[in-house]
């Protein structure tokens, strides 16, 4: 929205309050709220805006007070404003919130409103209008609220197919690619998703607070209208796959959603969580090509991820400066299980290399490789790389997700390349 004065330089400052002073506007705050207070209500939160938009303002307000300490602001626009104001200039605020709301949001913003308005369709612009031009969405913020960098995840969609060392066949890939980008689409509309749920832990946060929603670069309207192409694109490229794909991908999204809401403030049952979404990426990529199930490579991956989700805890206790019997916020955790998480973490990744020793004297091995012993030595790199990023963690100095960690990290790409040089050999023999 933009900021409206009168044609007189020395009279009211008429002012669009919501979406420009405010730069996420507050009643889709409301309606997010209410959504994660009261997931039902979205079935007569619709009739509601069939009904209009004055009732489903009034209907929603009276149900929801938002808070004006938790909203992102325009600094430089509200900088202007208290100048002006300072200068004697009466303020009317021309918004579509309830007037004891608007009052309430911009005496906390350090403004003194003279009147409060019902927001005019007719629009008068002037001077400032520049300083407060609607936001338009740059790629850029899109991209970030999108998080691309996390679709490197979703490479685990391919291990089932390399596994079946059928890696010539064009079908093949052609399977994996469309099952990456598909779940990669999903996977962003979750992410976007998620950050509209935890919005106020968010803002909170020290370093969540400047991604693109909590920070208002990105508006509530913009996400949910991605959120919708986003799945029906990925449900698009799933219809192109075996249908038990569409099945698994519909449990990502299922799980996902039950772990912001509910499981992520569980002790333990996070983690456990966390680590069963990276496994559900490795059957997608087992259905989407209709290989065989492996029992190993799932007990591997089980472990594996496991290890780094208790990375993740444990590096985010590691981080919050709280007293020992206060609990992290929006977790079950308390400082002082960090010892506990530390040796369960540990443990976790002594099990993925243990299976990982038992596969290659499995029967399993037989046949697929000409020279399996080249394997072993798999095994002590699997293990440095995890204790590698535990002995970072506990030095304090693991500020990311460890799996983020791992991709920008030389040596763990270093390990990582030659484990796939070891299995390559080890099929096709030296």
């Amino acid at each position: 929205m933009n900021i409206h004065i009168a044609d007189e330089v020395d009279g009211p400052l008429r002012v669009d309050f919501d979406g420009a002073v405010l730069k996420s506007d507050p009643f889709w705050e409301a309606v997010i709220c209410l959504l994660r207070r009261e997931p039902l209500s979205l079935f007569v939160l619709i009739y509601w805006f069939f009904c209009g938009k004055a009732r489903v303002t009034r209907e929603v307000y009276d149900r929801v007070r938002s808070e004006a300490k938790d909203l992102p602001w325009n600094a430089t626009l509200l900088s202007t404003l208290r100048e002006e104001q300072n200068k004697g200039r009466p303020l009317h605020l021309l918004t579509d919130l309830p007037p004891p709301l608007a009052e309430r949001l911009a005496s906390e913003a350090g403004l003194d409103a003279a009147h409060i308005t019902a927001l005019s369709e007719t629009k008068v612009t002037a001077e400032l209008a520049p300083l407060a031009e609607p936001r338009k969405l740059s790629l850029r913020v899109l991209l970030s609220a999108l998080r691309i960098h996390q679709w490197l995840k979703n490479t685990l969609i391919a291990a089932p197919f390399l596994l079946t060392h059928e890696v010539s066949s064009i079908g093949g890939w052609v399977s994996v690619g469309i099952a990456f980008v598909s779940f990669s689409l999903t996977a962003s509309a979750v992410y976007l998703l998620n950050d509209l749920i935890d919005l106020p832990s968010d803002r909170a946060h020290a370093r969540k607070r400047h991604r693109p929603l909590p920070s208002g670069e990105l508006s509530i309207p913009s996400a949910l209208k991605a959120i919708v192409l986003l799945l029906a694109a990925s449900i698009s490229l799933a219809l192109l796959l075996p249908v038990e794909f569409a099945v698994v991908l519909a449990s990502y999204i299922a799980i996902t959603t039950l772990y912001t809401t509910v499981f992520k403030r569980k002790l333990l049952v996070d983690v456990f969580v966390l680590a069963a979404l990276y496994t559900t990426r490795i059957v997608a990529g087992t259905v989407a090509v209709s290989a065989a199930y492996s029992f190993w490579l799932l007990a591997f991956s089980l472990f594996f991820f496991l290890s780094l989700a208790l990375v993740k805890r444990y590096s985010e206790l590691a981080n919050e400066e709280l007293a020992p019997d206060v609990k992290v916020a929006g977790r079950g955790y308390f400082p002082g299980d960090m010892l506990m998480i530390g040796q369960a973490g540990i443990s976790s990744a002594f099990a993925a290399s243990l299976v990982l020793a038992l596969y290659i004297e499995s029967e399993a091995v037989d046949g697929m490789y000409t020279t399996p012993w080249l394997l072993w030595p798999i095994c002590p790199l699997i293990l440095y790389l995890l204790l590698r990023i535990w002995m970072i963690a506990r030095r304090g100095e693991m500020e990311d997700d460890p799996l983020v960690f791992l991709l920008r990290d030389w040596r763990s790409q270093l390990i990582c390349f030659s484990g796939l040089i070891l299995v390559f050999f080890a099929a096709v023999g030296l």
